[in-house]
């Protein structure tokens, strides 16, 4: 494995977790926003 590959590798993890929190957050805002319009 060159250090070009490592480097490449390592983003995509990075860029994986980032993805994989985003939607997460983007999922937890809409049950939020759910939530607020369903029981108050």
């Amino acid at each position: 494995m060159t250090v070009k590959t490592n480097l490449a590798s390592l983003y995509e993890i990075e860029y994986e977790q980032w993805l994989a929190q985003t939607i997460n957050l983007f999922k937890q805002d809409r049950f939020d926003e759910l939530d607020k319009k369903t029981f108050n």
